[in-house]
């Protein structure tokens, strides 16, 4: 059985995405052929369709400024986008794929890090701040807002979590507090 895919134009001006199909048949010592026709001109709308879908997604995951990542059950990051690993100081998505996602955290933080996977695990968006040093020595103050990923049985499968940088705002509060204990 042998495939072609075809594009063509009706006389009324319609566009069809059209697959044949040849099958050879031995009939009476005789070689014939099975052809089948069939439109298929839904389907590769739906596929463009869905191509066209997943490629804005990626664009869009591929430029957020903050970090995106999604964490399995076993807390092992299964995805993050470019942004997410310049706050990691990794070269590539290598360097962390199925790393815990506890394993560049503070260790005072690490409990409660735990404790909230745990929690959004069991189905409650949550957020929290921490601490962490990337893979080349940065320190910085993190804000992670995390959310349940279903499959499709509506089981928890992962995590969704959205992180931010926010060591500069922190820096600056910082700053703000030691003026206002100055004039106090």
């Amino acid at each position: 059985l042998e495939n072609y895919e075809l594009d063509v134009v009706t006389r009324h001006g319609k566009s069809l995405s059209l697959l044949l199909s040849v099958e050879p048949l031995q009939l009476d010592n005789e070689q014939h052929w099975l052809i089948y026709l069939k439109d298929v001109t839904e389907k590769k709308s739906a596929e463009k369709k869905l191509s066209e879908s997943e490629n804005r997604l990626r664009t869009i995951l591929d430029t957020e400024p903050e970090c995106v990542k999604i964490i399995d059950k076993n807390g092992e990051l299964t995805y993050i986008n470019p942004a997410g690993l310049a706050m990691l100081e990794a070269d590539d998505f290598e360097m962390v794929k199925g790393r815990k996602v506890l394993s560049n955290i503070h260790e005072q933080y690490l409990k409660e890090f735990y404790k909230l996977v745990t929690y959004v695990f069991s189905g409650t968006p949550a957020k929290m701040e921490y601490e962490i040093t990337g893979f080349k020595g940065t320190h910085r103050r993190m804000e992670t807002h995390m959310v349940p990923l279903r499959d499709a049985a509506n089981n928890i499968d992962s995590l969704l979590s959205v992180t931010r940088d926010i060591s500069e705002r922190k820096k600056s509060e910082v700053a703000v507090n030691k003026a206002i204990e100055r004039y106090e």
